[in-house]
């Protein structure tokens, strides 16, 4: 599911912009992700996550086709990505590790350990983790888009976006 949410809807934009260029390809990119809601939700998956991920894509194209900008379209979810990170570093030093509440939600650990030292810690340096991870990918992905355009952002995108967050994800479970 994440895979296509991820990858689908960037793959879609690129044809569609290469053939018939930028509000097109917003157009057919936004259709393609909300689809994919649209099916996760008939699935019952957790109609939070796709309601906010849903306003977001909505959002990038009214902005994307308000600036008439592929790079201002491209560059929103980068910033998301870099904000995912300072979030990630700001619930460490609030003492709610980020990772630690997304594992919660999996899996119920009982208060008490929720409340222990071992439980900030790690979930802490995993926060830390994702939070540099997240801040990498997206100074990458920016690097990307304003060097070397479109395609150059597309690959680093696709390369950087579902294997690394499935290898993090499996180092997360394996590491906890």
């Amino acid at each position: 599911q994440f895979a296509g949410e991820a990858v689908a809807p960037v793959l879609v934009f690129y044809g569609v912009w290469k053939l018939s260029g930028l509000a097109p390809a917003i157009a057919a990119s936004t259709i393609v992700y909300l689809t994919l809601a649209a099916w996760s939700m008939r699935r019952g998956h957790d109609l939070t996550r796709i309601a906010v991920g849903a306003a977001f894509v909505v959002i990038q194209a009214v902005v994307g086709l308000a600036s008439h900008s592929t790079t201002v379209y491209l560059a929103q979810p980068v910033v998301l990505s870099a904000l995912w990170g300072v979030v990630f570093f700001v619930s460490i030093a609030i003492g709610r590790p980020l990772i630690g509440v997304f594992a919660s939600v999996w899996y119920p650990f009982p208060a008490w350990f929720r409340a222990s030292e071992p439980y900030r810690r790690e979930f802490g340096m995993q926060s830390f983790v994702w939070g540099l991870v997240c801040l990498a990918r997206a100074g990458l992905r920016m690097w990307a888009l304003l060097d070397s355009g479109v395609g150059g952002f597309v690959v680093v995108s696709i390369v950087t976006g579902t294997p690394l967050l499935a290898a993090l994800v499996a180092w997360g479970i394996w590491h906890a």
